[in-house]
C-alpha cells in the first residue's frame, strides 16, 4: 500500500476527532436548549480514543514499525474495537444514572 494511502488515512482521522468535537461545542453554545442531547460524554470518550488511535499510527507509520498493510488493519481493529467499548462504556453510564435517579 502505498505511503500516501495511509498518511490520507491517519491525517484524515486525526483531524476529525479534532474538528467534531469543536463542531459539538460550537453547537453546544449557540442552542442551549438542546446542550444535554448534544454534549454526551460517550461521545468525547469516543473522540479521545479515535484521536489517541490516530495517534499511536501516526507514530508506527511515522517510525516504520511496520508494514503500511498491518497499520491500516491495526487502525481499523482498534477504531472498531473503540467503537464497541465506548458503546458499552455508554449503557453503564445510562444503566448507573438510572440508578442513581431511582434512589
Amino acid at each position: 500500500m502505498p505511503d500516501v494511502v495511509v498518511r490520507i488515512y491517519l491525517y484524515a482521522l486525526i483531524i476529525s476527532t479534532i474538528f467534531f468535537p469543536v463542531l459539538w461545542a460550537i453547537i453546544w453554545l449557540v442552542r442551549p436548549k438542546r446542550r444535554h442531547s448534544l454534549m454526551r460524554t460517550k461521545n468525547l470518550i469516543r473522540d479521545f480514543l479515535f484521536l489517541v488511535t490516530g495517534l499511536l499510527g501516526f507514530y508506527l507509520f511515522s517510525g516504520r514499525l511496520l508494514n503500511n498493510w498491518l497499520i491500516m488493519a491495526l487502525m481499523s481493529v482498534m477504531l472498531i474495537a473503540t467503537a464497541y467499548l465506548t458503546e458499552a462504556l455508554g449503557k453503564l453510564l445510562s444503566k448507573r444514572s438510572q440508578n442513581n435517579g431511582a434512589k
